[in-house]
């Protein structure tokens, strides 16, 4: 039996609040006995708009630069013509005749457009140090616990320090150099742009770097363009016979392109402490200091998602200018104060420990890379879900851009798929781990992205298909276009949206925010709209998707030698438009809107398409079962209803539940970094901890530009690098621990089910993790030894409703807003 008792908001108080700045920290250094030679081997540091890749060098230190809004081309340069209403009738003919090699045709030659513009570099800051290579006592580290990267040595018998962080509250990236001798630090500063563009000098004792973007950055070489057909969409690069054009290349500049693409600027100011400063050219030198601070401050001419960078821009000089001017007087002392403070009051709201740290666990984080497969260290699994919420910290704050496909960190104007945001699996996994880890806040950008996008989206929907509301596919960049873009067929996918929609409805489910959900219902409401059109009636009188596909993947026609991922009705498209229509009719209900909406919502979501079992036993992808072109694909696109989504539990679908785990089986444990994420989150709501354990071990491998696994950062590979396995894998370590999608109906009232230790795999025999958040706003902290719970607190943030399981045995919250209940 559990045994509880509830704590009074004074006793919570002084449990929840007293304790803040007390909360145990255990595995929070990343650290090496070496500088990183590559950018593989670099640590990131980011504020939400600049990021860092921190090298940690002796004789020079880099900072590889980024700032978020940085993106090739320019809105609506991406938008071509693209009318889906000129052949849908015969393609919906075409898809019941078997003739999808026809059907691939159409869509590959009308329905897919352009390539996306390119996320891009910002710059580098090297600092070139005068003293000797010769080093003893070398270490770099980034605590995750501050959020400072730091390098330090001895030369000569003295003492050398950097540390280096990026500051949210003063919009700078910050590094300090100090000895523990004096007139020992002597330096020269340059400060260099990404692009050819750029140029740098020193004014008042300021680097100044100026530079542009590209107008066009494209990601295919001429020759891939010319044997796709799609001359006609670049007028950049082809004349209008489809000849290239002269002198034209994938990557050009504002100066052959209209004065076209986005402007930045980097100021860098430095203090001394002794020592001497003069100026060579465009570098800053310094001579015999005690001390050095270093503060760079960048912005770009990004003036919004729909707006020309350069001819309706904001010049990058004001922000670049105040922020540098406000923060140069600061003390270091004060900078890194306030830096703490603002970063501490996210990152410490969670803890989390797998035990006493072994002494593999207190090696270079690269050598226990290397031995994890060998056991000895689970401490490394708790460092990597801490290092994913210190990655959404650095990367998503409210009013910067989301998370993309790096994160915000990347070295290259031709980056893996664009830099951008693929919308198939990659930029919904970044966050489904944020409200859980207690970093709500953090989610801001993506919500505000989807709202964003829904703009075009209207426009796409309206102009390509004749519908009402908005849709969009698998990319889209900062420019926000709905359009799909070129190449594969699955470029051609408008349930983006659909999946998108999915994080709004998270968010409320954690917050309750009514209001909230009040500003977003038109997003909701436009992506159903679409969907609602879109729907057809099947020949078996259900409604289904006229023309769907499984994202990224293929089978093989009956009798035919071709491939195509096309049919009517893919299971993932069912399944994101019931989870969307059931959303949008509980958002009607709450909040007392659109009720007739909501009626004919209701009337389809019940006579959806359903879902069917193979003759192995296996979740089909598609409305029949076909040889499937790859068995073990990475994507498992028919298990979304299982994760993320949640309609299928053991408690209400079991035989569902029984196929997605066969499903599963099949598809092996193997994959891409991301895959393999995806794949422990969903074992671990199938409630098998040792399974999804067993794919955490398969992802924490040395991993590169060629092989899945992490990188020495603790990036995720995919390959090449490619940020989404970790978040994916953090949010799959935390479902470990605790659920709550699943409900239990009660007076005709879904409640949601916190779920403790759901899948607890045997290697972490001891562990506590305190801060976790659930649905209907509850707070989590949970112990066990050998495998079994010994306390657990829950408090209520909202005073809502909630059922609490363990072992099978539930016992309903009915807690007032700040009250707790303790477990035991």
């Amino acid at each position: 039996m559990i045994r509880y008792q509830k704590l009074t908001f004074l006793l919570l108080v002084f449990l929840s609040f007293g304790c803040q700045t007390e909360i145990p920290v255990y595995d929070t250094k990343l650290w090496y006995d070496k500088p990183a030679t590559d950018w593989y081997q670099a640590l990131p540091i980011g504020n939400g708009t600049l990021g860092a890749m921190v090298y940690g060098g002796i004789k020079t230190e880099q900072l590889q630069l980024n700032e978020n809004t940085l993106y090739s081309g320019e809105p609506g340069r991406r938008h071509i013509e693209i009318d889906v209403t000129k052949n849908l009738e015969k393609v919906k003919t075409l898809i019941k005749e078997g003739k999808l090699d026809e059907v691939n045709k159409i869509v590959g030659d009308e329905w897919i457009g352009r390539a996306q513009p390119c996320y891009q570099p910002f710059g580098n800051l090297f600092i070139e140090l005068d003293h000797s290579e010769d080093v003893q006592d070398y270490r770099r580290e980034l605590d995750i616990s501050k959020a400072i990267c730091r390098t330090s040595y001895s030369v000569d018998n003295v003492k050398y320090q950097r540390e280096t962080f990026a500051s949210f509250p003063d919009q700078v990236i910050v590094t300090n150099l100090t000895s523990n001798g004096k007139e020992k630090i002597s330096c020269t500063i340059e400060l260099q742009g990404a692009h050819p563009t750029a140029n740098s000098s020193v004014e008042n004792d300021v680097i100044i770097m100026k530079g542009q973007a590209p107008a066009l950055a494209l990601r295919r070489t001429i020759e891939k363009v010319q044997d796709w057909g799609q001359e006609w969409m670049y007028p950049e690069l082809f004349d209008e016979n489809g000849q290239p054009i002269p002198g034209r290349e994938t990557t050009m500049y504002g100066d052959i392109l209209d004065g076209e693409g986005t402007f930045y600027e980097g100021r860098v100011g430095v203090v001394l402490e002794g020592g001497s400063l003069q100026v060579k050219g465009n570098k800053l030198v310094i001579s015999n200091a005690d001390n050095v601070k270093i503060i760079l401050s960048g912005d770009t001419s990004y003036n919004d998602f729909d707006k020309s960078p350069s001819k309706e821009g904001v010049d990058p000089s004001i922000l670049a200018t105040a922020n540098l001017e406000k923060a140069l007087p600061k003390s270091y002392k004060q900078l890194k104060k306030d830096h703490l403070a603002d970063y501490k009051n996210l990152f410490n709201r969670v803890s989390f420990s797998l035990g006493e740290m072994t002494e593999q666990s207190k090696l270079p984080t690269d050598k226990r890379l290397e031995m994890f497969s060998q056991g000895g260290d689970p401490s490394l699994a708790a460092l990597f879900m801490q290092h994913a919420r210190y990655l959404t910290i650095a990367a998503s704050r409210p009013g910067g851009q989301p998370i993309n496909l790096q994160g915000m960190w990347n070295d290259l104007i031709i980056p893996p798929w664009a830099g951008g945001y693929t919308m198939n699996i990659n930029t919904q996994i970044y966050y489904w781990m944020t409200e859980a880890a207690n970093l709500s806040e953090c989610v801001e950008p993506n919500l505000r992205f989807t709202r964003e996008l829904a703009v075009d989206g209207a426009t796409h929907a309206r102009e390509s298909f004749g519908y009402s509301g908005w849709t969009a596919h698998h990319n889209t960049t900062i420019w926000r276009c709905a359009q799909p873009v070129d190449n594969a067929y699955c470029s051609f996918w408008p349930l983006a949206g659909g999946w998108l929609c999915q994080q709004i409805w998270t968010h409320y489910r954690y917050t309750k925010d009514k209001e909230f959900l009040k500003e977003y219902w038109p997003v909701l409401k436009g992506a159903a709209e679409f969907l609602n059109d879109w729907l057809i009636l099947s020949e078996k009188g259900y409604y289904t998707t006229p023309i769907g596909s499984s994202p990224e993947h293929g089978y093989y026609p009956e009798g035919a030698d071709y491939r195509t991922p096309f049919c009517e009705g893919a299971t993932m498209d069912i399944m994101i438009i019931k989870e969307l229509f059931t959303n949008c009719i509980a958002a009607s209900e709450i909040l007392g809107i659109d009720k007739e909406f909501a009626r004919e919502l209701s009337s389809k979501v019940n006579n959806l398409q359903p879902y069917k079992i193979g003759s192995k036993g296996q979740l089909l992808e598609w409305d029949k079962e076909y040889k499937e072109v790859d068995p073990q694909h990475r994507h498992i696109s028919h298990l979304y209803a299982h994760s993320p989504g949640h309609e299928i539990t053991k408690s209400k679908t079991p035989e569902l539940f029984d196929a997605v785990k066969r499903t599963l089986e099949i598809r092996g444990d193997e994959g891409t970094g991301w895959a393999m994420a995806w794949k422990t989150h969903c074992w671990a709501r199938l409630k098998d901890g040792n399974h999804a354990y067993d794919i955490v071990n398969n992802l924490f491998v040395p991993g590169g530009r060629k092989k899945a696994g992490l990188l020495p950062s603790l990036l995720a590979s995919c390959p090449p690098f490619n940020i989404d396995g970790n978040f994916g894998a953090a949010a799959g370590i935390i479902e470990m621990l605790l659920q709550s999608h699943e409900t239990k109906s009660v007076d005709g009232e879904e409640i949601p089910i916190i779920e403790l230790l759901p899948a607890l795999p045997e290697v972490w025999k001891e562990g506590e993790i305190t801060g976790l958040r659930t649905a209907n706003g509850f707070e989590v902290d949970i112990a066990w030894k050998e495998g079994k719970l010994v306390s657990a607190e829950i408090k209520s943030l909202l005073g809502d409703k909630g059922i609490v399981r363990f072992n099978g045995e539930d016992v309903s919250l009915n807690l007032d807003r700040g009250e707790s209940i303790q477990l035991i």
